[in-house]
Parts: C-alpha cells; structure tokens; sequence
C-alpha cells in the first residue's frame, strides 16, 4: 500500500502529544494534537528547530493522507514517522501482533526501542522454525523486518498461545494470564482398614509382601499405615489377595 493512500489520522490519533515525526519539508517535527474530522487538515505539526524560542515555533497542518491538499491536491504525503523510517504499515501500536516471515517469528509488539522507530521490543515470541514459545526470547527487532500481521494471522496466532499457556491474553501486561498450579495438597485418603484387619503390606514395589496386622493410619507420614509392628508405605487387604503373599507382583486393580 503506498503512504499516500493511509488515513494517517488513524495512526496517529491515540499517539501522545510531542509525538517525533519527520517531514520532508520541516525535518523534525512534533505532534501538537489531531483536530475533529470537519477540518480539512487535522494534523497539527510543530518543527523542532533548536535555534527557536519553543513559544515561537510555528505550527502547520496537514490532511488525513498527509498531503497539503488544499494547497497542493496532487501532492504526495510529506510527514513519516522518522527519517530512516517511512512507512506508515510498520508505525506499530502497543498490542500489534507482527509477522517476520524470513525469521520465522511472530510476537507481539511492545514498544519503540529508538527514536527513529526503527528497533522495537516485544513481548511474547513464537519461532515457528524451532517450534519455540518465550517472552522476549531475541532481544530487539529490526522494524523493517516486520509487518503487521493480518486479522487472521492475529487470530491464530492467539488461539495457539492461549492452547500452549494455558490462558487468556491480557492486554495490559501484554501476556498470557497462565494458570497457577494447584499447591493446596490433597487430602490423605480416609482409611480403608480396621484395627486387627489382616492386610500385606510392604514399602516400595521391590520388596515381598508380608503378612500384618493393620493398626491405625498416620495421616500425613510417609509411611502411613501403621501395623502392631512397623510402619508401611503401601498396604492392601490380606483377603482376596493370598497369592500375593512372599512376592512382588502388583496387586489387581
């Protein structure tokens, strides 16, 4: 798309006050505001001259393509973002999901790293080639590497994060809410035995069941039943289970 088919008004609208921009015919400039959609030209532009008084600085406008239409209606657009840069499709916003297709990377777009908007952060990260997912996995972009992903590209894009994290972006940090793991432990298992039950009983799945009588549980031990003798990690009822006894065999489920 050429720039001079862009509402630039658009781009710019949710862009602060004092905003650094570049204009072929003033250099740098500023963004003093964007006036309602009566006016013809409702971008507000200040130079940056170093040698002027801010107070006196004189201030131009601009139409929504960027264009002084009302002066010159065939003219081109005049105000990019930056010198270095001037291309209004990669004048990302915070939140924009952009695409490098060469990488192989797709993230989401947190903020200018410079001022000629051409290295910029970001938040998560997926490398398609490696089949990665990070947040900030490579450091800072190239602006001129990226595009704007499409609504479908943004779309997947989400879906497979919100799949692999486990929850739902937020919009505010940039992230993906992830759910935090269950640490409340579970409660021991009511005992299934009582006093003088015949049961087996052994430690680890290595070692021959033996005979015992069940006394009581320990809630809470690691060797939780307790017999008139020891205490025993695992244990089963004696009764349906004989052909355990002197063995290592595993009982039914």
């Amino acid at each position: 798309m050429n720039n001079s088919d862009i509402n630039i008004v658009d781009i710019l609208r949710d862009c602060p006050q004092g905003t650094l921009l570049y204009s072929r015919i003033a250099g740098k400039v500023e963004l003093l505001s964007i006036e309602g959609p009566d006016i013809n030209h409702p971008i507000l532009l200040r130079p940056i001259c170093q040698n002027t008084n801010r107070g006196d600085r004189k201030f131009f406008s601009l139409a929504p393509t960027g264009r002084f239409d009302v002066i010159f209606p065939n003219g081109e657009c005049v105000i990019f973002p930056s010198l270095e840069m001037q291309e209004w499709t990669r004048f990302f916003r915070r939140g924009d999901v952009v695409v490098c297709v060469g990488l192989g990377v797709t993230a989401v777009f947190e903020g200018w790293d410079s001022e000629d908007y051409t290295k910029f952060r970001t938040t998560v990260e997926y490398d398609n080639k490696e089949d990665i997912w990070g947040v900030k996995l490579y450091g800072l972009f190239h602006t001129l590497d990226f595009r704007k992903a499409t609504d479908n590209e943004r779309a997947q894009f989400f879906a497979a994060a919100e799949a692999h994290y486990g929850g739902s972006f937020n919009s505010e940090t940039l992230k993906f809410n992830i759910p935090k793991p269950n640490t409340h432990p579970k409660p021991s298992s009511k005992p299934t035995f009582k006093p003088y039950d015949r049961v087996l009983v052994r430690d680890n799945d290595n070692q021959c069941w033996s005979p015992e009588f069940f006394a009581f549980l320990k809630l809470g031990s690691t060797l939780p039943y307790q017999c008139f003798g020891c205490s025993f990690k695992q244990c089963i009822p004696y009764e349906g289970n004989e052909h355990l006894l002197g063995t290592t065999d595993a009982p039914e489920k």
